[in-house]
């Protein structure tokens, strides 16, 4: 993904902002021209809210560490896939899962 997604595949370090949304929130935002991405790590045993207020009218989630492919079949996980929508916008409430992450990509 680093290779083909423009926002992932520039290095310029001006191009990236990082802010604490809670105390175990962390949002970065990354852009390269008018392609951005914005990913959401949540560091906490509890799940965590974010209400998106980024520029863009719209985004596209391109991962989401809750999502099935990433489910161990082994394991008896309480989590049943990601619960987060496809595409969002601003003022949605994005509810992100313990210990994950999430990733959307500006969508024009």
């Amino acid at each position: 993904m680093r290779k083909t997604h423009p926002a992932l595949h520039n290095y310029d370090k001006s191009t990236i902002q990082a802010k604490v949304v809670q105390e175990t929130l962390i949002l970065v935002r990354r852009q390269s021209g008018d392609q951005a991405c914005i990913c959401l790590y949540n560091f906490s045993d509890a799940m965590a809210t974010y209400t998106v207020d980024e520029k863009y009218h719209t985004w596209q989630k391109n991962l989401d560490s809750c999502g099935q492919q990433w489910q161990n079949p082994e394991e008896n996980s309480l989590l049943s896939g990601s619960t987060l929508p496809d595409e969002i916008s601003i003022g949605n409430e994005l509810t992100v899962h313990s210990w994950s992450m999430v990733m959307y990509s500006s969508k024009h």
